[in-house]
């Protein structure tokens, strides 16, 4: 039985294995006529998830499965090991345009995600639209899925909410990640994150009447004094 410290590290040395799996239980299979993306998410899931759960069954034995049965639940594939949780989502997307599904929240990454998660990894499904057929799978670690703004030179993600957004086809056909390490993602989504936050607040205070921002400028200048004090007053 693998221990506790090299699941992470076994787990990574099959997904290979576990991609090609999958991809061969793909070959020749369409997706259910309507195309819709409930009925793609529901085709993909269930074909990928039987592959998934029974080879980390066999090799880590008295491992906890947990499969989400809604599109909107979050992760795919919960695994508890040892003390340990891991979550597996499935993405797909069309081939005839780059990716641009969800992957976490700038605001609540940290919370419900980085803290919850010892790892999360992506099976990530490129299919033609036309017929539902897939194209390929990529299985990768999901910080190395995600894109990077070209503003914020962090992850890159939807402005309006926040929502992380992938890399590119080709990037994933060559294996390629704007982020090679965990410690390289979470700088890339606080340089977003923050990057998001001025834009915020430089628009909302261009359209605050000259009265609100009086206020809120003697406020913000009073904190900032407290602030200081506070700081200066450390032992």
């Amino acid at each position: 039985m693998a221990s506790t410290v090299d699941f992470q590290k076994e787990f990574e040395r099959m997904m290979p294995m576990i991609r090609e799996g999958i991809l061969k239980d793909f070959e020749g299979l369409k997706s259910p006529a309507g195309l819709d993306y409930k009925t793609i998410w529901s085709h993909f899931q269930k074909t990928s998830v039987k592959r998934l759960t029974d080879m980390i069954e066999k090799k880590f034995p008295g491992a906890v499965i947990y499969v989400t049965k809604t599109k909107s639940g979050f992760p795919d594939i919960k695994i508890t090991y040892q003390n340990k949780v891991y979550a597996i989502d499935i993405k797909s997307g069309a081939s005839n345009m780059d990716p641009w599904y969800d992957i976490a929240r700038l605001d609540t990454i940290f919370k419900e995600r980085l803290e919850k998660y010892d790892e999360e990894y992506d099976i990530v499904i490129k299919y033609d639209q036309s017929n539902g057929m897939v194209e390929n799978i990529y299985f990768e670690p999901m910080y190395q899925t995600v894109g990077k703004d070209s503003n914020s030179g962090g992850v890159k993600f939807r402005p309006y909410d926040g929502k992380l957004r992938p890399k590119s086809w080709e990037m994933f056909e060559k294996s390629e990640a704007y982020w090679v390490s965990k410690e390289e993602f979470i700088e890339g989504v606080k340089k977003s994150m923050y990057y998001r936050m001025k834009v915020f607040i430089r628009r909302y205070w261009k359209e605050l009447p000259e009265k609100e921002r009086a206020e809120l400028r003697s406020e913000l200048l009073q904190q900032r004094t407290v602030q200081d004090f506070l700081e200066e007053s450390k032992p």
